[in-house]
């Protein structure tokens, strides 16, 4: 069935891609089932890195109920995994990569900005000192996979700068087949997976 062979595609592909699927086949379950496999089986249980889960605003949350209604041991995945909307992970990524900038700023933008930064970014927040140099570096550190929920809703300005600038190792992008409203949307997001910019 799909469920299985995107599975198959998964781990064929070192978890990093795209991953087009109809509505309604189980993206997110997918993802929670992949999150799973990789902490059982890659991980052997033992590890302590994050999942990053981002989708539309509209969505937020949806990972966490199908994660609830469908997985034996949510607790697990409940620990480990991350939601934000696409929003918030295009200002994380561009307050990070333009710190230099932003550190420039008068005080109260600057702090807004800062404000953004998630606490584990930093080696010692009161000097603001940060523990990576970039984005991708920080969440690599931090994020053992990164998924990218409705990743057509992504397609253009910081949204997808973001997306396409993360070189993370296990970075996977979900939609619905891409062929259905326009052909360019398949190059766009190969594009976006493999960091190229179009």
């Amino acid at each position: 069935n799909k469920q299985r062979e995107g599975m198959a595609w998964m781990e064929a592909n070192n978890y990093s891609g795209m991953m087009a699927l109809d509505t309604g086949v189980g993206k997110t379950l997918l993802a929670g089932g992949a999150m799973m496999h990789f902490i059982n089986h890659k991980e052997g249980g033992g590890g302590t890195k994050k999942f990053l889960f981002v989708s539309p605003k509209r969505l937020q949350g949806n990972f966490s109920r199908e994660m609830s209604t469908f997985l034996k041991d949510k607790g697990v995945i409940e620990s480990r995994v991350e939601e934000m909307n696409y929003l918030k992970f295009a200002r994380i990524v561009r307050t990070i990569d333009t710190l230099p900038a932003v550190m420039k700023k008068p005080k109260e933008k600057r702090d807004k900005d800062l404000a953004r930064i998630p606490l584990d970014f930093w080696s010692d927040r009161s000097k603001l000192k940060p523990a990576y140099k970039d984005s991708t570096s920080y969440f690599k550190a931090v994020y053992q996979m990164c998924f990218f929920d409705e990743v057509n809703e992504a397609l253009s300005g910081s949204k997808r700068k973001a997306i396409t600038d993360l070189k993370h190792p296990h970075k996977i992008l979900l939609s619905a087949s891409p062929m259905e409203k326009d052909p360019l949307d398949l190059y766009r997001f190969v594009a976006i997976a493999k960091g190229d910019n179009y």
